[in-house]
């Protein structure tokens, strides 16, 4: 009994306002025009544009404005890296010349070939193949 009580007191409030939004609609409905219509939609047209533009404005401030400075700080640490002068074991690098790597020697004449593409020819088989080249 006194649950139903409580209930009862508890959804008063939003029978109230859930009348009053009827009687309200009511009276709306019996004055209603096209006039009314096109100040309606004009109204929830500005209110969804400037609503737009507020959020894009805290978007922009919110994750833009962040982003940029991030962005900003990686811009001058590569300025100020390629500002810095090159060590001296990657210049030695830079000037290393490079060599081609030699096709793989294959001891067995019949297991296989090496084939490349384009004019370049390798003679595989005229050097001895347990013999070891280093070049350095």
């Amino acid at each position: 009994m006194w649950k139903n009580l409580v209930a009862l007191v508890a959804l008063t409030p939003f029978a109230a306002i859930f009348v009053g939004v009827g009687v309200l609609a009511y009276n709306v409905s019996q004055t209603w025009d096209a006039r009314n219509t096109d100040a309606l939609i004009s109204g929830l047209v500005a209110s969804c544009s400037m609503g737009g533009i507020v959020v894009a404005g805290l978007l922009a401030a919110i994750v833009g404005i962040p982003l940029a400075m991030r962005l900003m700080d990686r811009w001058r640490e590569a300025d100020r890296v390629a500002a810095a002068p090159m060590p001296r074991y990657m210049i030695d690098a830079q000037r290393a010349q490079w060599r081609e790597p030699s096709p793989p020697l294959l001891t067995d004449k019949q297991a296989g070939s090496w084939q490349t593409q384009g004019p370049a020819t390798y003679d595989l088989w005229e050097d001895d193949p347990t013999e070891t080249r280093f070049e350095q």
